[in-house]
């Protein structure tokens, strides 16, 4: 033990805690996540199993606490607000008591390698849950280009190893207080190809074919039965598919739930839009919630003068939706627009929908969604993270979020907020690169590949625990 013990773990709680609640979160500061962990993994190196535990726990709850708001925003109660806390503080605990132990017996490429696999193994088994791959660590990282795309290979779970490698090899380089050559090498190699494949890909645009698209987004939420609002909104939807024709946009796509009914196709939001659909010769993508009994369902529905589709929500908001029926087909539309997909705001939670897309051929994803103010940054990168790991570009239009037109490649060509009173446009041509990913075609090859690690890992220590106790005389 290191002396000034106690000032020791203050500063180190408190370095990481603050790299933590400004490096993760709805609207996170990517270079700080880098630098998070590796001040609580130094003192952790130096200290008893009981106390680096305890400082690793209050780090990452008091890192954690940048969300608090946001939770209370989605009404959830506070005792499923204080579980979720701890148990990913406790995730974060293991894997740095994990590495402690590889250090303290002298292993120091376990040591490195025990945090990143042992959270994206966590994470991992946590996306199989309600909420799929929401808060993962690695969405911290959307404005990171050239690591963004790694997830073209690994999903988005590379990216969270990545950056807890870093800090791992850093702290037990800090810790050893020496430029270890067999740690300093591993990490540059590996840091290296990351970001230059990063940079070579982010920086190619391929050939390809180019359309223009139109969104339109208003805030507004007529309940059923609302007549007078319903047609306010629905007229002022169809003139602005008017308007974003005459600039012209080949397809629209308008927000999620954009009216309550009892059955869309009989109600009048649906005839206007088909009608503005036809009459501008023009594809328009929209939301509709329609009641019904047992279940409810959200829907989007892709209207032309030569299509009508129906695509039904697979994955449901947690609390807010619990009385929806979901979906279980994917919709690509017919040519001429066959590689193009629609999903509806949450899916884009969920890596494996848009992967199946991916192996469809989708260069085009079409979005109607809804968030919630607080997390419309977060959220709109949450599905962009899946064009950049299934190999499509993106077409998302929010009310009370972002409008978003995004290529395959994470870059926001286009983007605007949604109006509160109005409705707002944005329209941009974008080019659609062909070509499936190595994610889309293996998986989450990568996530299982830590999985594995993380249990040989528990092996390889507790083995060596062991030993080290039946060798004592």
């Amino acid at each position: 033990m290191i002396p000034n013990t106690r000032a020791f773990a203050f500063i180190s709680v408190l370095l990481s805690a603050v790299g933590f609640y400004f490096g993760t979160g709805l609207h996170p500061h990517w270079w700080l996540t880098w630098l998070a962990a590796i001040p609580i993994l130094v003192f952790a190196y130096q200290s008893s199993a009981r106390i680096a535990a305890s400082a690793a726990f209050l780090a990452y709850l008091l890192g954690e606490l940048n969300l608090w708001n946001y939770f209370r925003i989605l009404e959830i109660p506070v005792a499923v607000r204080f579980l979720a806390f701890i148990t990913v503080a406790l995730a974060f605990v293991a894997g740095v008591l994990l590495s402690r132990g590889f250090s303290q017996r002298g292993r120091p490429h376990f040591a490195v390698l025990a945090l990143p696999v042992t959270w994206v193994a966590f994470e991992y088994a946590m996306s199989w849950g309600k909420n799929g791959t929401a808060l993962n660590l690695a969405y911290s990282q959307m404005d990171c280009m050239p690591l963004l795309q790694l997830a073209s290979i690994t999903g988005l779970w590379g990216i969270s190893f990545l950056v807890f490698f870093f800090s791992a090899s850093i702290a037990q380089m800090i810790h050893l207080r020496k430029f270890t050559r067999n740690l300093a090498v591993p990490l540059v190699i590996v840091t290296l190809l990351v970001l230059g494949f990063g940079v070579v890909r982010w920086a190619s645009t391929p050939e390809g074919p180019r359309v223009r698209i139109g969104l339109a987004a208003s805030d507004q939420r007529p309940l059923l039965g609302d007549e007078t609002k319903a047609a306010a909104l629905t007229e002022s939807y169809s003139k602005a598919i008017d308007e974003l024709t005459r600039e012209g946009a080949e397809v629209i796509v308008i927000p999620e739930k954009i009216m309550t009914t009892a059955d869309y196709r009989a109600g009048s939001f649906y005839r206007a839009i088909q009608a503005a659909a036809i009459r501008n010769s023009v594809l328009v993508v929209a939301g509709v919630d329609q009641k019904g009994e047992p279940l409810k369902r959200n829907l989007a529905f892709a209207i032309s003068p030569s299509t009508d589709l129906l695509y039904e929500k697979h994955h449901m908001v947690v609390g807010w939706e619990d009385g929806y029926q979901p979906g279980a087909s994917t919709v690509m539309l017919p040519a001429p627009h066959s590689s193009w997909g629609i999903e509806i705001c949450k899916d884009m939670d969920f890596p494996p929908l848009s992967r199946t897309y991916g192996k469809l051929g989708a260069d085009l994803m079409l979005v109607p969604a809804w968030d919630f103010e607080i997390d419309d940054w977060l959220h709109g990168r949450m599905a962009v993270m899946r064009g950049v790991e299934s190999g499509f570009a993106i077409a998302r239009s929010a009310k009370q979020g972002f409008m978003t037109i995004s290529d395959n490649r994470g870059r926001i060509l286009f983007e605007r907020r949604s109006d509160p009173s109005g409705t707002a446009h944005v329209i941009g041509t974008l080019k659609l690169y062909s070509g499936q990913t190595l994610y889309a075609r293996f998986g989450d090859w990568f996530a299982w590949l830590n999985l594995a690690a993380f249990i040989a890992l528990l092996a390889k220590l507790s083995l060596t625990v062991r030993r080290s106790s039946a060798a004592r005389p």
